[in-house]
């Protein structure tokens, strides 16, 4: 299951507070929560735009943080522990941006985590 905890796309690059539903799902069905961060995604599909640019997006998969022996009072610090690894991920501490691609192709570890960026595979014009 994947969400995207913020609840909307930002137009301002900043990594906006976490809603709790998704930690308190992960906390009642006992299962980690794999942290990721996108870098780039807001220039390539702007909020409210439907229009798809062509440009790079960076995944970044964070270790996955386990919700064993959690209950539903310890959503709220799970969410920003979660929130914190996001932003990380990103390339920020708990404010990250939405940082621009290193403009290679890479799929490997780094720190811990695993980064796969995409390169746009062809491009149209209006």
């Amino acid at each position: 299951m994947v969400f995207f905890a913020e609840g909307t796309r930002c137009s301002d690059g900043v990594l906006h507070p976490f809603k709790k539903g998704p930690f308190v799902v992960a906390i009642e069905g006992g299962v980690p929560i794999v942290p990721v961060g996108l870098v780039g995604s807001r220039l390539i599909m702007p909020k409210g735009s439907f229009r798809i640019r062509p440009g790079a997006i960076t995944v970044r998969v964070g270790e996955p943080i386990s919700v064993e022996g959690m209950r539903r009072s310890d959503r709220d610090g799970l969410r920003d522990t979660v929130r914190d690894a996001v932003a990380r991920l990103r390339g920020g501490g708990r404010r990250g941006t939405d940082l621009p691609p290193t403009g290679r192709t890479a799929i490997g570890r780094c720190s811990g985590a695993i980064e796969v960026e995409f390169e746009p595979i062809m491009s149209h014009r209006n």
